[in-house]
């Protein structure tokens, strides 16, 4: 854990939130946690994801993880075509593909009864950013605006090396 319950809220109640090593920044909806998990299976297929969240009182979660992966570019490319393909998001409300930054990336609207939320997921060189914005039904109202605000404040930095 890097940091707990960081950030200043402006005046609209947003943060910007830089991930201590993860290399990206993004805005959230509230002050945020900032922390680094490293896979210690040595055969499982990610290896280090840095993330940045948080959970507002009206139980809207928020969250944005670069995942670095053990096999690199080959296995991001794998799972990033597997979310494209809409393959596991079968029920799923939409799923599209689309450029983000010269970056392809898909967003993806899911919905059920006791749930909603919206998913980005970037391919960033040998990594797959995911974007997270989920709420219980209760809280659905105004939550697509919120992610869509959040998708749009990500910043990408090049890691200096992984």
């Amino acid at each position: 854990m890097h940091r707990v319950q960081a950030g200043t809220l402006d005046a609209d109640g947003w943060t910007v939130a830089a991930s201590t090593a993860g290399h990206f920044s993004v805005k959230l909806p509230c002050l945020f946690n900032d922390f680094t998990s490293q896979e210690q299976d040595p055969i499982a297929p990610v290896m280090t994801a840095y993330s940045v969240g948080c959970l507002r009182s009206d139980q809207r979660k928020f969250s944005a993880t670069r995942v670095v992966y053990r096999r690199g570019a080959a296995a991001a490319e794998e799972f990033f075509a597997r979310i494209r393909s809409g393959k596991g998001w079968e029920t799923a409300d939409s799923v599209t593909p689309l450029t983000f930054k010269s970056f392809d990336a898909v967003t993806i609207a899911d919905s059920n009864n006791s749930r909603c939320g919206f998913l980005r997921f970037i391919l960033v060189n040998a990594d797959i950013v995911a974007l997270t914005a989920e709420a219980p039904r209760v809280a659905c109202e105004g939550l697509k605006e919120q992610s869509e605000t959040f998708f749009a404040s990500v910043q990408l930095d090049a890691p200096d090396k992984q």
